[in-house]
């Protein structure tokens, strides 16, 4: 914050870091962390609906997309069972 830049160039910045250490490992053949991938789009997420200025609140769009991931996630293993 000591540079005068806005919230939502900070959490771009650090979920495109993030999403380069992820993308780093996939290269190098190490494990992906899924966990840090949805942490790297979430704060890219964040950012840009910092910049975009969007006057909605970001916390119910977040709770609607991960029932909407963890609905599909059981409905896609029932099926290979």
């Amino acid at each position: 914050m000591l540079s005068n830049l806005s919230w939502g160039i900070g959490l771009l910045g650090v979920g495109i870091i993030i999403l380069g250490k992820q993308a780093t490992r996939k290269y190098m053949a190490l494990r992906f962390e899924t966990f840090g991938a949805v942490c790297g789009v979430l704060f890219v997420l964040g950012g840009v609906w910092e910049l975009l200025g969007v006057r909605i609140s970001m916390v119910p769009v977040v709770c609607i997309a991960a029932g909407l991931a963890l609905l599909l996630s059981v409905l896609v293993g029932k099926a290979t069972e």
